[in-house]
């Protein structure tokens, strides 16, 4: 997995990259302080070929919109991962409208980080779990498509045990295998079990579908985003 890190702190991206290093599968193959420097590098330097932007940028604004698309176009097998700060929803809304990768805080723990950049790279979205079911709810065909999956069955149906549920919840809330299984005092193993129980008894093939059949059925609760301001 070949990485490119944009952040304009300097001291942030020579501990991401020193720290990213560590892990044999992964190669940092450049790090800049801004999306324009990071364009005219990619431009001079096609053969960096990075995998996966992990990105610093205010999306609130449309230069930081229209320089993460201009990005995209240069690197177009790239997947964009947004860091950031404080996670305000209107720029993770307009992330998954960007098409971007995922959306992650700089108060993730280093392990799930990495945890997170290989799911991603498998072709998974790491967003909020809520504001991806608010995107399939408002625009997306699929919604219909799991509503009819959830409601041709009930809670009763699906009989979830206690510690499914608990697990259902957890990802609903964006939790990860490593954080989940740290919260209730479990390997990852036992988590990715009860996942894959989970999916099999809503008869779907990835969390999120899980996660919105369990809304859908109300076996589960939608969080409310929270913010600093």
């Amino acid at each position: 997995m070949r990485v490119f890190i944009i952040d304009k702190h300097v001291l942030f991206r020579r501990c991401m990259l020193a720290y990213l290093q560590e892990y044999k599968d992964l190669s940092v193959v450049g790090e800049t302080e801004s999306l324009e420097s990071a364009i005219e590098i990619l431009k001079t330097g096609e053969q960096l070929q990075p995998d996966i932007f992990l990105v610093d940028t205010d999306l609130s604004n449309q230069d930081g919109a229209e320089l993460l698309v201009r990005l995209q176009t240069i690197a177009k097998k790239a997947i964009i991962v947004i860091l950031s700060e404080i996670p305000v929803e209107e720029q993770i809304v307009q992330a998954i409208k960007l098409g971007a990768g995922g959306y992650l805080g700089k108060d993730i723990e280093p392990e799930t980080l990495i945890e997170a950049l290989h799911r991603i790279f498998n072709g998974e979205k790491i967003f909020p779990q809520y504001l991806l079911i608010k995107q399939i709810e408002s625009s997306n065909e699929d919604s219909e498509s799991f509503s009819k999956s959830a409601k041709a069955k009930s809670a009763k149906d699906i009989n979830l045990t206690k510690r499914e549920l608990e697990v259902l919840q957890l990802v609903t809330h964006g939790l990860m295998d490593k954080q989940i299984a740290e919260k209730l005092l479990v390997s990852e193993n036992t988590v990715k079990n009860h996942m894959k129980s989970i999916r099999r008894k809503f008869g779907v093939s990835n969390r999120l579908q899980a996660t919105l059949a369990g809304i859908e059925l109300g076996v589960t609760q939608q969080p409310v985003l929270t913010t600093n301001t």
